[in-house]
């Protein structure tokens, strides 16, 4: 009467124990994929942060423009927005 009862908790526990295998390598998975995510992102945010100081520079140049009585910008004002603009590249 005991032995069907031993057999029945052995094989419990032998699941239970392979189901503890997959959800440890399922959560190292799992891990593995937020920490790459995470990089990803914050790549992303870096990118995205020198873009917008790029923008910045541009607004602030061309808010700035002299355009005197020639109706152009300066040679130095255009280098200046190149640089930003290429910056967004």
């Amino acid at each position: 009467m005991l032995y069907p009862l031993k057999a029945s908790l052995e094989e419990q526990i032998t699941r239970d124990e392979a189901l503890i295998v997959k959800t440890l390598a399922e959560m190292d998975a799992a891990t593995f994929e937020r920490a790459q995510n995470k990089a990803e992102h914050e790549q992303y945010i870096e990118e995205a942060e020198a873009a917008i100081a790029a923008i910045d520079d541009c607004l602030d140049l061309l808010a700035n423009f002299d355009f005197g009585g020639s109706g152009a910008p300066s040679l130095i004002q255009m280098t200046k927005m190149k640089r930003s603009i290429n910056n967004l590249g």
